[in-house]
């Protein structure tokens, strides 16, 4: 709507002349409605209506009042310029941008968790490891590796790469080899003091000279033919082979009838040939055969069959024996008292030889399984006990081996406190889940009068102990048959580890005494056993000649029984 000051021309409401008003009021202060109130009959609320009016009744246009390029839109449908358009098409969406050509970021910026695809075509360095410029060695595929990337000083034909990443001349390296050796060089080296410079040599061919090493330049016609002479050469003299005509390395030859005189061929690897006379160079050496198999006509004569082997003669025969009849050919050595033990039939000759302290030189019985059936002569080691069956009838027996404990001299006074009866070092060690039988003889001297009391002490508990001692007259061994008191105690049942057996009588003082201990152990762990004696007063003293018998029991009954 157009706003601004509406005049109002007297000759369009009414009279003319001073009545008409052109301002706010009329003559002498008076307002319109005033005047107009006086003139005819047209009331002022039409004007004051046709003033507050907003419907344009004028139908006055934008362009009319200056705002031809004005619109009446909401702020969301309010147009923008095609300069503002242009703009925008070049703007990239804040979510999800997509770009093309090549975007520039101003310097400094900071990418918060940017995704990069690939960089694989794109230049870029690692600079700072700190801020993950590294780069994994085993993704340089080509190119090489700058010295100084390695490590620090110099890097020249002089030094090496240490493990601390130095370049350094080798402990006693020097750098290179000793200046003092021979050396062949292109040019002279002030540095060498012995060398053989190319340089100073004319231009030729170069001559070795055998022994001495030392280069030359070959002399034409004496160390070589000249080039293009031999065509024209008319005949060659000995020294530089055979008479005749000088042909081409080109040139085909028919040997055919020739002789070649001590001839050097280079290579036979693909050229067909045949070793068939030895006098005349055709031999083979045993150890170019790397491969098949030599046939048996080629090693000796006679039959080669399974029945046959190759005798020293180069002849195949059937050894003496060999069909499972006849005798047995031994070794050179003798072998008088040797057994033939045969398998099925084959089978080697047993000689019996003297053992030594060295292990391993005394002949041994194997240890196995025990035969379901004892067959009689049969000696069996199961590993625990040693087993021999004499018959049949009474079958297997266990063989009487028993281990012995003596004292050679008599022992220190023991007492009255428990100790062991044949010294610190007499327990005799067994194994886990046996049976084991012990007799023990004592003679002893008793030195205040009073009881003893014999202990089997184990180091682990017993499954069973059972045993007895018998002890002499109570008085002493006088020499009197029938004197004094015999004494007998037992024990039964026992699982203890420290079996004691019931105290003997009271025994006499200064007098010597003898016992004999009987027990039938049965072990449940490892350990080991010894007997010890107690007094109840006094001491005694172990006699010379005192000795105990172990034996290791089979596990079962040997042997045959019958109801």
């Amino acid at each position: 709507m157009a706003t601004g000051t509406i005049g109002v021309n007297p000759s369009t409401v009414g009279p003319t002349g001073a009545q008409g008003a052109t301002g706010a009021t009329g003559p002498a202060g008076t307002t319109d409605h005033t005047l107009l109130t006086n003139i005819g009959t047209n009331a002022h609320t039409a004007i004051d209506t046709h003033l507050a009016g907003t419907a344009n009744p004028h139908a006055v246009t934008k362009t009319q009042v200056g705002l031809g390029s004005a619109d009446n839109t909401t702020d969301a449908a309010k147009p923008v310029s095609t300069a503002q358009q242009t703009a925008l098409n070049l703007k990239a969406n804040l979510a999800g941008p997509t770009f093309t050509g090549t975007v520039v970021l101003p310097a400094n910026q900071t990418l918060t968790t940017p995704t990069i695809a690939d960089l694989t075509n794109a230049g870029h360095a690692h600079t700072g490891a700190t801020s993950g410029g590294t780069l994994n060695a085993s993704a340089i595929a080509a190119g090489t590796v700058a010295t100084a990337r390695l490590g620090t000083g110099t890097a020249d034909a002089t030094t090496f790469l240490r493990g601390d990443q130095t370049y350094a001349v080798p402990a006693g390296g020097g750098g290179g080899a000793p200046t003092a050796a021979t050396y062949i060089v292109q040019t002279a080296d002030a540095t060498l003091s012995a060398e053989q410079a190319l340089g100073a040599l004319a231009t030729g061919i170069l001559k070795n000279t055998t022994t001495t090493g030392v280069l030359s330049i070959a002399a034409a016609g004496t160390d070589y033919e000249t080039a293009g002479t031999s065509s024209t050469h008319a005949a060659l003299n000995a020294a530089h082979g055979a008479a005749g005509a000088v042909v081409g390395t080109t040139n085909t030859q028919t040997l055919t009838g020739k002789t070649l005189t001590a001839p050097t061929i280079a290579d036979l690897t693909n050229a067909g040939h045949g070793h068939t006379t030895a006098a005349t160079g055709g031999t083979l050496s045993a150890a170019a055969i790397a491969s098949g198999t030599v046939a048996t006509a080629r090693l000796g004569t006679g039959t080669a069959d399974a029945t046959t082997f190759l005798r020293g003669d180069q002849t195949y025969a059937v050894p003496a024996g060999g069909s499972g009849t006849g005798d047995v050919v031994g070794p050179a050595s003798s072998v008088d008292g040797g057994v033939a033990l045969f398998s099925g039939t084959t089978g080697k000759i047993i000689k019996a030889v003297a053992g030594s302290a060295t292990a391993g030189t005394w002949p041994k019985l194997p240890v196995g399984t025990l035969l379901t059936t004892p067959e009689a002569g049969a000696q069996e080691l199961d590993g625990a006990t040693l087993y021999n069956t004499p018959n049949t009838t009474n079958g297997r027996v266990a063989a009487a081996d028993t281990v012995v404990f003596r004292l050679a001299a008599n022992g220190a006074a023991l007492g009255p406190t428990i100790a062991d009866f044949f010294g610190a070092t007499s327990a005799f060690p067994t194994v886990a889940g046996a049976v084991y039988q012990f007799v023990y003889y004592l003679w002893y001297l008793k030195t205040t009068a009073g009881t003893v009391t014999y202990t089997l002490t184990n180091t682990q508990a017993y499954t069973n102990l059972v045993g007895a001692w018998e002890q002499s007259n109570a008085i002493g061994l006088q020499g009197q048959s029938g004197a004094g008191t015999a004494g007998i105690g037992a024990t039964a049942g026992t699982t203890t580890a420290a079996a004691a057996f019931p105290p003997t009588a009271g025994l006499t003082t200064a007098v010597t005494h003898w016992a004999r201990v009987s027990a039938l152990a049965e072990v449940n762990l490892a350990g080991d056993i010894r007997l010890r004696i107690t007094s109840s007063l006094g001491t005694v003293t172990p006699l010379r000649g005192s000795y105990y018998t172990v034996r290791r029991l089979p596990a079962g009954n040997t042997g045959v029984f019958v109801a």
